[in-house]
């Protein structure tokens, strides 16, 4: 790695153009609230799924 130059400048962040139809896009407040609902849904569903593979015997555990 001594062979590596020490990289002391970055390329400066260019943010990527979005598509017409990306900058018309606008949700809604329900839309958003919606959203918000089924993501908290999912994280805790994929919580609840992980503490319980942690608390079980990882032995015995099929995998699909």
């Amino acid at each position: 790695m001594a062979d590596r130059p020490e990289h002391t400048e970055y390329e400066p962040f260019v943010p990527l153009a979005l598509p017409a139809w990306a900058r018309e896009a606008r949700l809604t407040k329900e839309q958003l609230a919606a959203a918000e609902r089924t993501r908290d849904y999912h994280v805790r569903k994929l919580q609840s799924r992980a503490g319980s593979e942690r608390s079980g015997d990882l032995g015995t555990r099929s995998e699909h």
